[in-house]
């Protein structure tokens, strides 16, 4: 069985010795939850209330580290990132 990506975060997160937080899960849960690509600010805004701005940026960007998602361009827009299938590179 793959591991979901909650799960492969949590596992990049306690390898460089951090924890993975509440409001952690809650961006991971969100960003993966999404079809296609999605815009931070989107994100952002989904969250609102639950999550602050800084949290969002922080966990996308621990995310892009370990692999989980990717920044892309989209129709010549702001960057936008998309989420990595787990399946992807698998043969």
């Amino acid at each position: 069985m793959t591991p979901s990506p909650a799960d492969r975060y949590a596992e990049f997160l306690a390898r460089r010795g951090q924890r993975f937080t509440e409001q952690g899960a809650k961006v991971v849960d969100a960003a993966f939850a999404v079809t296609g690509p999605f815009a931070v600010e989107d994100l952002v805004a989904s969250l609102r209330g639950t999550v602050g701005r800084a949290v969002v940026y922080r966990t996308l960007s621990k995310l892009t580290q370990a692999e989980l998602i990717r920044p892309v361009q989209f129709n010549g827009r702001s960057v936008f990132v998309a989420a990595v299938s787990s399946e992807e590179g698998d043969d």
